[in-house]
């Protein structure tokens, strides 16, 4: 869980530095939070199915934090919709993802939150899910290494990546609270 927990700080924060040479210390600190706290991280997890093979379907956090997934979902798929398929339009997010026939995966993640949650989900339902992700990416990076990880795992987390921190700001200040908290500087 710990080599897990840091090895992802390590892998977002080089990612966020390589992205964003530019970014403040508290950019940095916006956009590492908005891309691997808990929520988001249970949200990745069970979007690429990884809960699937390590938890009972009928287990109640397991159920719960999926509906809670599915709502956010829903309502971000109809904001997007509203928006040409991504917040700024299909095609800039294609652009920026690098891939021409790409869709959005996380229509259900909002500034580092789910989406119609402007907190954090309560832990009872991600403590779980949260403890076997960092423990799956420990056993890949002690059997592997911090560079295997990120190539193995390492697409999960593009979506992640597109938006500056002036966007999240911008975007999603009024719904997530870490967007409105952390300021540049």
């Amino acid at each position: 869980y710990y080599v897990g927990h840091y090895a992802l700080y390590l892998y977002v924060t080089e990612r966020i530095f390589h992205k964003f040479p530019l970014a403040t210390a508290g950019d940095m600190h916006l956009l590492r939070t908005c891309a691997s706290n808990d929520d988001v991280l249970c949200y990745i997890f069970c979007k690429t199915g990884f809960h699937e093979v390590l938890y009972d379907r009928d287990a109640d956090a397991i159920i719960q934090f999926r509906y809670k997934m599915m709502l956010a979902d829903s309502e971000g798929s109809e904001v997007w919709k509203q928006n040409g398929g991504w917040v700024y339009g299909i095609s800039e997010f294609r652009n920026r993802i690098g891939v021409a026939d790409a869709v959005p995966r996380y229509a259900g993640l909002a500034g580092g939150r789910i989406l119609g949650h402007r907190t954090k989900v309560p832990e009872e339902f991600t403590a779980d899910l949260m403890f076997s992700c960092k423990a799956l990416v420990g056993a890949l990076v002690l059997s592997l290494g911090v560079d295997a990880m990120g190539s193995y795992l390492g697409s999960m987390f593009d979506e992640l990546f597109l938006l500056s921190p002036e966007e999240l700001r911008s975007e999603y200040q009024e719904i997530s609270n870490i967007c409105k908290s952390y300021k540049r500087g």
